[in-house]
């Protein structure tokens, strides 16, 4: 739709995430950023998969390269989490580790019946993801998806708040365009506006971050 752009993960078979893709998809952010859409909407060319996570066909991390791993995923997250446009994932499939984190720093996420959220990375040993789930769902539910590696369905999600199911019938993307007419129906500053105070507000102090919301109101 007319403001809105759309970005589509296409790494067969799963959209794995290995240390070149967090490169380049922070690559990609960090430029969308510096000219940003009206909105983005952020979805998969597999039908199957959002994204199946850490791409475990990747060789081991030395601990000399575990810095820039961690700089490469850390500048990922932060730049899609501080877009000044609202942004939108559609998860058809499973969202699991960085996919679920990935879906989780939208600021919307539209979701089918067959689409889950996941953080197995106990199975593989590893850590990471949890935190930002926490944004989102109660802790009990998180430490339930670390600890077990279970999916959560995308109608327990829906249930939680943490996404809005479509019906079987209906389009997804056409759904996110609908979600995207609606945000992008108001003044671009205003909006960009309101989700920096959001983003700022998010972990401050009652009045604290009143007080951010009212510096940002001005």
């Amino acid at each position: 739709m007319p403001g809105a752009l759309r970005l589509i993960l296409d790494r067969p078979p799963a959209n794995a995430f290995d240390l070149r893709l967090y490169q380049e998809l922070g690559g990609v952010l960090r430029a969308i950023g510096a000219a940003p859409p009206r909105c983005l909407e952020i979805g998969s060319a597999l039908p199957r998969f959002f994204s199946g996570g850490r791409d475990l066909k990747e060789p081991p991390t030395s601990p000399a390269d575990l810095p820039e791993r961690h700089r490469a995923v850390t500048e990922l997250y932060r730049t899609l989490h501080g877009l000044e446009c609202p942004t939108i994932a559609i998860v058809e499939g499973h969202a699991l580790g960085a996919g679920c984190v990935i879906a989780s720093l939208c600021d919307f996420r539209v979701a089918t019946s067959a689409a889950a959220f996941g953080l197995p990375e106990v199975k593989a040993g590893s850590v990471g993801g949890a935190r930002h789930l926490l944004r989102l769902l109660p802790h009990g539910v998180v430490r339930g998806m670390a600890l077990s590696a279970r999916p959560l369905p995308a109608a327990r999600a829906a249930a939680l708040g943490m996404c809005d199911l479509v019906d079987d019938d209906q389009d997804p993307w056409a759904a996110a365009d609908e979600l995207a007419r609606e945000v992008t129906a108001f003044d671009a500053d205003t909006v960009a506006r309101v989700k920096r105070a959001l983003n700022d507000s998010e972990d401050a102090a009652l009045w604290d971050g009143f007080a951010i919301e009212l510096a940002a109101g001005t």
